[in-house]
């Protein structure tokens, strides 16, 4: 669409795609949407025309000689446990499975994306050699599906599997999807922010903070980083950085809370 945009609605050649092409999208870009934004558009572009290279569609990528720009730092909210204990004992009286895909993501870290995609055939559930049984996440992120191709192979946690279970208990559809109830993206934000505010919760809530708790509170477990990387399907550790920073600034500011008495 943005492409379209920027070359006002003509055919876009590969040879028409060159570092300088690059370099006007990308100015076209920023003009309409913030930094970090900007990246994603271009990475999604980079792995089209890559793909290309690799397939002998074109002989020169035009990226090679192209400077993709920095991303900005985000501040990037999340909840904390008992937070999550407020919301998950606060009534609500919307469309039960945008409570329980949020709490799911909280204890996944599953964007909305996927939340609205999950397939009871993507929760794999199995004996190990003492009988017990574990549950596995296995699917094909929607949002990295075209670039990466990675699956995400993801050991559930109890509290995931709590809910996973409660969902399925009172399952009513021949679709296959988990949470086959889930409304759009618009009113399930609408609804979540309403939850939180009932719930007593001052920060802006929204669906995909659920991500982002999910990812602080691994690492406030004490999860390794490089752990949370694979947990969350990041293709790079530099992303997941981010919030090892939020925890850092966290310990900081609980050391601040020490008495001072000398």
């Amino acid at each position: 669409m943005y492409l379209q945009r920027f070359y006002k609605g003509k055919d876009i050649l590969f040879s028409d795609v060159t570092p300088k092409f690059l370099d006007g999208f990308t100015e076209y870009l920023e003009k309409e949407m913030s930094r970090n934004s900007v990246i994603f558009y271009l990475r999604e572009l980079k792995a089209f025309i890559g793909k290309a290279y690799r397939d002998d569609i074109i002989t020169t990528n035009p990226f090679l000689k192209f400077e993709m720009p920095r991303s900005e730092d985000v501040e990037r909210g999340y909840l904390t446990l008992a937070e999550l204990k407020a919301l998950n004992e606060t009534p609500t009286y919307f469309e039960e499975h945008i409570r329980q895909g949020f709490l799911f993501s909280c204890f996944t870290g599953l964007r909305l994306s996927d939340i609205l995609n999950l397939e009871y055939s993507h929760i794999k559930e199995e004996k190990n050699s003492d009988g017990e049984v574990n549950f596995t996440l296995l699917l094909r992120p929607k949002k990295t599906s075209n670039t990466t191709g990675n699956l995400l192979q993801v050991p559930m946690s109890e509290q995931a599997i709590l809910l996973f279970q409660a969902v399925k208990k009172t399952a009513k559809t021949t679709t296959g999807k988990v949470f086959s109830r889930f409304q759009n993206k618009n009113n399930c934000n609408y609804f979540i922010k309403k939850w939180a505010v009932d719930a007593g919760i001052k920060k802006n809530v929204h669906f995909h903070l659920a991500r982002h708790s999910f990812a602080t509170l691994s690492l406030t477990s004490g999860i390794d980083i490089y752990t949370v990387s694979k947990l969350l399907g990041h293709s790079n550790l530099q992303i997941t950085l981010v919030y090892a920073k939020i925890i850092d600034e966290k310990k900081r500011d609980e050391i601040a809370k020490f008495p001072q008495f000398l």
